[in-house]
């Protein structure tokens, strides 16, 4: 198990970050970890085979990138995990290697928390079998750490986009209805402006829950975005997510959040049909049909 000591770590930050990656990279010098910065190309392929870090923070997401990551991680067993600290819209079906997503906001603690994180995780992952049956934890259960959450506790994109690729592939071969629904919180920027980013997370945390309440065992929660949440509704068409919008609305109008806080959201809901070719495409029309958020929670 990891007993924290930054500097044991070796942080790898790829791609070209600007502002941002100066400062996460002084963020992790502060900390105490070692970072190396380096481009998504071949010698950053060749920097990355010499300095064997234990996580990689990326500032590209492309198409470009993705076969970039895929050549480093395909096959290799200890494989750094990788979290993107970008848009990562390009990337709607990217595969597992993505650990987690963390928005340019939470750089600061927050982002040293799910860093921290994240090192568990890849330390646990390399537990041998001895150690994790000593420990009372299976292999799956070590799995699945890298697909939670941590603030809400519901599953991450990482899970959604898995699972994505797995319900779209049974509809479209059965053709078995399954719908995608969106919640955006609209108001988030000025929860964490208000309240300060952990008071915020409590605030989400009560949202995911009251959102998890309300919906079947067979229906998928997940926290996809700093301020967006995916549901995947199986056997269930469009006007069954039209009834299940309106039961979280109502709900969320009677949930008393912490702080007083008030929560504005936004819906959309997209029914897998013919003209998706694939589970990207589903997820691109729902975000295409969420509506405009208000001006001032885009500032």
């Amino acid at each position: 198990m990891v007993a924290f000591s930054p500097d044991q770590f070796h942080i790898a930050l790829a791609g070209e970050g600007g502002k941002a990656a100066d400062q996460v990279e002084a963020l992790l010098a502060e900390a105490g970890y070692r970072c190396t910065r380096m481009a998504l190309d071949l010698e950053g392929l060749r920097q990355v085979a010499q300095i064997k870090p234990s996580a990689i923070l990326l500032f590209d997401c492309s198409a470009e990138q993705e076969n970039w990551l895929l050549n480093l991680v395909e096959g290799n067993p200890n494989a750094p995990v990788v979290l993107a600290l970008c848009d990562t819209s390009k990337l709607l079906s990217a595969p597992e290697w993505l650990y987690d997503v963390v928005p340019p906001t939470e750089i600061g603690s927050a982002l040293l928390h799910r860093l921290n994180r994240a090192l568990i995780f890849s330390d646990m992952r390399a537990l041998t079998a001895e150690q994790t049956e000593k420990l009372g934890l299976s292999r799956a259960q070590i799995g699945m750490l890298s697909m939670i959450d941590v603030v809400t506790g519901l599953f991450n994109r990482r899970y959604f986009n898995k699972h994505l690729a797995e319900s779209f592939a049974a509809s479209t071969r059965y053709g078995r209805p399954l719908t995608v629904m969106l919640v955006r919180v609209d108001n988030q920027s000025e929860l964490v402006a208000n309240l300060g980013q952990e008071l915020a997370n409590d605030v989400l945390d009560t949202l995911a829950n009251t959102m998890a309440s309300i919906i079947r065992r067979a229906d998928t929660a997940a926290r996809i975005d700093e301020d967006l949440f995916g549901f995947l509704l199986p056997e269930t068409p469009r006007q069954g997510a039209s009834l299940l919008v309106k039961r979280l609305i109502g709900r969320l109008e009677r949930t008393a959040f912490p702080y007083d806080a008030e929560v504005v959201v936004s819906t959309s809901a997209v029914e897998v049909s013919p003209s998706h070719q694939q589970p990207g495409a589903v997820l691109e029309e729902a975000l295409a049909s969420l509506p405009e958020q208000p001006a001032a929670a885009q500032d």
